[in-house]
């Protein structure tokens, strides 16, 4: 972890108990963490889900409402820009839902840190989580999972300049299209021809990568 900067947080915390158990304490520091959120008060939202962090009595595990506080915390970390913390903070997250086996959600986390991984120049972790998401998904057949991890997956290769493998995963997320989510529809139309665009202009092949920006950009 990059640094340690909630001695103020864990003070705070040690005054607040009163005889409430700390899971009690948790929700509702979550809750009006969620409030000043709402409000678009990232620094004062991101101090109460510290307070609300500070309370879980498993730090390596959390528990059930990992989702609600330690999920929003690395996405305020990563909105004001603090990429280290948010990973700690997403790491912790995966951790928790690999270990209550809540696959939906921790394959939608998967997604969100591989892209993180890829902003922080780190393919080979961004690739080895991407995987993990995929796994998760396709334990309980999500067919929305499965797509977003594919394309990742071929993000991350095209990044990597690795591209033998790419069409195999962009490919494989077309064919989940109809499993997906229906609200994803547009989205997912968009990512899959982006990303068959981008593997054509690394082929140097403009005329049909220029076809799927075409098409991409209808989508959206």
């Amino acid at each position: 972890r990059a640094k340690n900067s909630h001695e103020g947080v864990n003070r705070l915390v040690s005054g607040q108990r009163s005889g409430i158990p700390d899971s009690s304490l948790r929700q509702g520091y979550m809750y009006l963490a969620h409030r000043y959120k709402r409000m678009n008060d990232l620094r004062a939202a991101l101090r109460w889900y510290q307070v609300a962090h500070a309370l879980v009595d498993d730090k390596f595990c959390l528990d059930l409402w990992s989702w609600y506080v330690e999920n929003d915390l690395a996405n305020l970390y990563n909105r004001l820009g603090d990429l280290e913390e948010a990973l700690y903070y997403h790491n912790l997250l995966v951790n928790s839902l690999s270990y209550f086996n809540k696959n939906e959600w921790l394959s939608r986390e998967c997604t969100n840190v591989s892209k993180l991984y890829i902003s922080m120049e780190q393919p080979d972790r961004a690739l080895e989580i991407a995987h993990k998401g995929l796994n998760a998904a396709r334990s309980q057949s999500l067919g929305q999972g499965v797509l977003a991890n594919a394309i990742q997956v071929a993000e991350v290769l095209l990044e990597k300049d690795s591209l033998r493998d790419v069409v195999y995963w962009i490919d494989l997320a077309a064919q989940c299209k109809g499993r997906a989510l229906a609200d994803k529809a547009a989205e997912n139309q968009y990512l899959i021809h982006k990303a068959y665009a981008r593997y054509f202009s690394k082929l140097k092949r403009p005329a049909e990568a220029d076809i799927h920006f075409a098409a991409a950009d209808s989508c959206m």
